[in-house]
């Protein structure tokens, strides 16, 4: 009788302690590989409008009409209006929330938006610029995105980079923008 020793295997016990340790060890991986990415990136990208600057000026401007027109903006809120400067809560994606201030510039040459994710998340400026391009006897706006963002948390910059990258989003408004404002009627 003194073989009485225990079965093989594995037991609930070490399942639960491989399955914590498996856990930590992609935990440890994804702050090990977010450290590794920059807090701050900078992207920009430009688009050619067949309209005038201050058609595509406008249609940015007119953030209260913007999720008429953009795939990435659900709804605004929260709106304020005090001179040149605009304060909104902007819905975007997956219901984030982003606080924003936006600044237009000299119309129709620029626009600036800020934002600043409702969790602090993530910072980020997006400028605007509106530039008139003349080939041969065709004439057309250059609309250039660039933004400025910083993402502190290492752990939402590695999951970010898995995502999307930075020019992503602004290829997707840019096309968004160039789709709206060419469908609206020309000026004279």
């Amino acid at each position: 009788m003194g073989d009485d020793k225990k079965k093989g295997g594995i037991g609930i016990g070490k399942i639960l302690i491989y399955g914590v340790l498996l856990i930590a060890a992609c935990g440890a991986g994804l702050f090990i590989y977010g450290n590794s990415i920059p807090e701050e990136h900078m992207a920009s990208t430009s688009v050619e409008v067949e309209r005038w600057p201050l058609a595509c000026y406008e249609a940015v401007a007119d953030i209260q009409g913007v999720p008429k027109w953009t795939s990435m903006v659900k709804e605004i809120k929260d709106f304020k209006k005090d001179g040149d400067k605009l304060t909104y809560t902007q819905v975007v994606d997956g219901d984030m929330e982003l606080i924003t201030t936006q600044t237009n510039g000299f119309k129709p040459n620029s626009i600036t938006i800020e934002v600043r994710e409702s969790k602090d998340m993530f910072t980020g400026r997006w400028t605007f610029k509106f530039e008139e391009v003349t080939k041969g006897d065709k004439k057309f706006t250059k609309v250039t995105l660039t933004e400025i963002g910083k993402t502190p948390n290492a752990f939402m910059r590695a999951i970010g980079s898995f995502m999307m990258k930075p020019e992503d989003g602004i290829k997707r408004y840019l096309s968004d923008l160039k789709k709206h404002v060419e469908s609206q009627k020309p000026s004279t």
